[in-house]
């Protein structure tokens, strides 16, 4: 997984790339995609398919990590 951080003019975001979102991520993986998420307040994946289960544990990252009322 590469991070590129910093991704436009106005100095936030990051864009997330060489991450293959059609399989399940390691713990490893979501531990780094919610400090970049935390750090950047943005992440962009660069991704042609990615799995439900994938997304959903993706956006469970950041409804744990901001506690978003469900």
């Amino acid at each position: 997984m590469k991070v590129t951080k910093n991704i436009d003019s106005y100095n936030f975001g990051a864009k997330i790339e060489d991450l293959d979102l059609s399989k399940e991520l390691s713990e490893e993986q979501i531990n780094e995609i919610r400090q970049t998420w935390i750090d950047n307040q943005v992440v962009f994946f660069q991704t042609k398919k990615l799995r439900m289960k994938t997304l959903l544990d993706l956006l469970g990252i950041l409804v744990i990590t901001v506690k978003i009322p469900i």
